[in-house]
């Protein structure tokens, strides 16, 4: 996340709950476990992002750089519905 949401940082104030649930709540003795907590933390850390960065940084970025598998589509479990641009024109037009 810090990457697609370039000048966010979370709360400083929040740094010191990260830092010790690091330390509690990851499994550091086997790599899966370890790994899947270390993600889970960072989520939590940078999970409250503000709406607007959501809306206009996190979305736009996911839709550029998601590229989903040939069997995700060939499921259809990934569907491209519709872009912001269009549903915008589409309630111009008041449809």
């Amino acid at each position: 996340m810090p990457v697609l949401l370039e000048g966010y940082a979370p709360q400083p104030s929040a740094l010191g709950v990260f830092l010790l649930r690091l330390a509690t709540e990851v499994d550091w003795s086997d790599e899966k476990p370890c790994f899947h907590g270390i993600s889970r933390e960072l989520g939590l850390y940078y999970g409250k992002v503000p709406e607007s960065r959501v809306q206009h940084c996190l979305f736009p970025a996911i839709c550029h750089i998601l590229i989903p598998s040939s069997t995700l589509l060939r499921e259809k479990a990934v569907t491209k519905l519709t872009t912001l641009a269009k549903l915008y024109k589409q309630f111009e037009r008041g449809v």
